[in-house]
């Protein structure tokens, strides 16, 4: 009886310890919206990024399914990224909460997993257009990771429902499994990674030049290797390229397109490598 006591009291704290809605002490993000977070009960074990003030908007949203670095259920480490995403008019769907396995006692598991960020497409699929998630399209899907979760968003490549792969700071863990990934490869993939002193840095770079003939990849680097600029406010360089890949293809917003067709990329200071970029089409 007293376990059972111990256990109630720890689900009680950590749930009243959870935020339903807050934003980014550094800000929102730098785009239109005041960019937020949710987590509860709508979707045990995840964090939902969007624009708060939904109703100003006159569009549905597309979506973008996160993971983060070492498959940590905690998402602080990128929220100031995520909420930049957001804030330019994206849901962005992320395993794990705020503080991760010690704040929602008892986690399933101490990580997340490829199960995990399905779990997020069923979940935006199953309740685009409904009550509550009237602005969410479950139509336009980007799956993204960080690290660890740059593989599981690998494994989002032969799922229909996902259109682009956005893989950060991360590459395939073996030359075989790299290999199987490439002979189903199908979908447009952009590599954000942080150049020579990046661990993931040379197994994205040999994703990239193996990616199929003919479907559009783009690979760029930034010398801060492999944490990136997550941290920083805004998410910094990582976070303005994201918010840019996104808006291009998943939105169709040309000015976001010049920034890899028009160098932008490169004045921001990544090295570029891309190809078949012709055959690129907004969602």
């Amino acid at each position: 009886m007293k376990l059972m006591a111990i256990i109630s009291t720890l689900l009680a704290a950590a749930s009243s310890a959870l935020p339903t809605n807050s934003s980014s002490p550094e800000g929102s993000g730098t785009g239109p919206y005041r960019a937020v977070y949710t987590v509860g009960p709508a979707f045990a074990n995840h964090t939902i990024f969007a624009p708060k003030f939904l109703s100003e908007i006159n569009s549905t949203l597309p979506v973008i399914v996160w993971a983060n670095g070492g498959c940590s259920t905690d998402i602080t480490e990128t929220a100031k990224f995520n909420l930049e995403i957001a804030s330019w008019g994206f849901y962005v769907i992320s395993s794990g909460v705020p503080g991760g396995l010690n704040a929602t006692f008892p986690y399933t598991s101490p990580s997340t997993s490829v199960a995990d960020m399905k779990a997020s497409i069923d979940f935006a699929v199953a309740n685009a257009g409904k009550k509550g998630y009237e602005k969410m399209d479950g139509s336009r899907i980007a799956a993204a990771g960080y690290s660890c979760g740059g593989i599981q968003a690998y494994a989002m490549v032969t799922d229909e429902r996902v259109k682009i792969l956005g893989i950060f700071n991360s590459g395939h863990l073996t030359d075989r499994g790299a290999q199987e990934l490439m002979e189903r490869h199908r979908i447009p993939t952009f590599w954000f990674l942080g150049g020579e002193k990046d661990i993931a840095g040379a197994n994205g770079m040999r994703d990239y030049a193996n990616m199929p003939a003919g479907i559009p990849a783009w690979a760029g680097n930034q010398n801060v290797g492999h944490g990136g600029t997550y941290k920083q406010p805004n998410g910094g360089v990582f976070g303005k390229a994201a918010q840019m890949y996104f808006r291009w293809l998943l939105k169709g917003d040309s000015v976001a397109a010049t920034y890899f067709t028009g160098g932008g990329a490169t004045a921001d200071g990544w090295k570029v490598e891309s190809k078949s970029m012709e055959k690129l089409v907004p969602v």
